[in-house]
């Protein structure tokens, strides 16, 4: 990730889990687990970028 990135972007649970160098279903897991909020956007489900970049830097 070397550009710059724009923290305020919502991402989907696909692009999260490529962030995260993990599977969907982790993902999932992580939001379950309350660590990550889910964003409903007609249907759809959208997760902050900032908040996967924390769990980034924290490693948790």
């Amino acid at each position: 990730m070397c550009r710059t990135m724009d923290t305020r972007k919502l991402i989907t649970k696909k692009e999260a889990a490529s962030i995260l160098s993990s599977s969907v279903r982790t993902v999932e897991r992580i939001i379950a687990s309350g660590a990550i909020e889910k964003i409903k956007i007609r249907g759809s489900v959208k997760l902050k970028l900032s908040q996967v970049l924390q769990i980034v830097e924290k490693g948790c």
